[in-house]
């Protein structure tokens, strides 16, 4: 399993400030770096697309400084896994998407829980996000995926491939609402901000609700927010009664299975 990271919330900050902190998440990690890109705008087999275009870290870092350069990658590639290992990546809205940042590892989260949490926590200084979630998925792709709302890419089988990226693209209009008044799905790691925690479970605030039973996992202030992990043995039942609260953006009841009529 890859071990994926999305940081949603993060317009209010210099892009140089976030390659900064891409730098310090390979470092954290121990990871080499072994390229970076930059995506513009061109010609891809005869057709005006978006392309990815590779340089070296230094030469990304200067053409970030000088303004050229707003959505970008860094990545390692230290053993035969597609498209890369791990990587760390910045989008805006240049491109019609949204502002996000997404990273992953082709390592799962039990191995890697605490030095993410870890990054999260010292990340929040620069970077000002106003939430982020940890999960897993089978490959990295798919992780990246996740993050930015692409490829109909879920985690749960209750869970809508749609909802979210309405929710946060500007093409569609959407409100945001994950930065204040909802949560995307609930994730074994989650960082809130107060915001969230006023957010109502029938006539509870998801604060209370979560103190009332270990049940409902557990949630500690850290610096600039709040940290809610949720145990794997509860993260479906604790989806189901947020997602029936109203407080999931992208949860789905499941259908009520229908009994086929026997002949005769």
């Amino acid at each position: 399993m890859a071990t994926g990271i999305a940081i949603y919330g993060v317009d209010r900050i210099s892009v140089l400030d976030v390659f900064d902190e891409a730098l310090r998440f390979f470092n954290e990690l121990g990871y080499p770096i072994t390229g970076a890109g930059y995506d513009r705008r061109g010609l891809v087999d005869g057709v005006d697309d978006i392309e990815f275009v590779e340089v070296s870290p230094k030469e990304l870092k200067v053409l970030i400084s000088e303004g050229k350069v707003f959505n970008f990658r860094v990545f390692s590639e230290i053993k035969n896994v597609q498209p890369w290992f791990s990587s760390f990546g910045y989008t805006t809205e240049e491109f019609g998407s949204f502002f996000c940042i997404d990273m992953q590892s082709d390592v799962g989260l039990e191995e890697l829980n605490i030095k993410i949490k870890s990054f999260l926590i010292s990340a929040s200084v620069k970077l000002k996000y106003i939430y982020a979630i940890v999960y897993e998925l089978a490959s990295v792709s798919g992780a990246m995926s996740y993050a930015r709302g692409q490829n109909f890419k879920t985690i749960y089988q209750y869970e809508d491939p749609v909802a979210f990226i309405d929710d946060a693209s500007p093409l569609y209009l959407g409100g945001r609402q994950y930065e204040y008044a909802r949560l995307r799905m609930i994730y074994p790691v989650n960082f809130l901000n107060d915001q969230h925690l006023s957010i109502k479970i029938g006539s509870t605030s998801l604060l209370e609700w979560i103190s009332e039973s270990p049940s409902h996992g557990v949630i500690t202030k850290v610096l600039n927010g709040w940290c809610w992990e949720v145990g794997r043995e509860y993260i479906d039942s604790v989806n189901e009664i947020c997602g029936k609260a109203g407080t999931l953006l992208a949860w789905k009841p499941k259908k009520a299975e229908t009994k086929k009529k026997l002949p005769g």
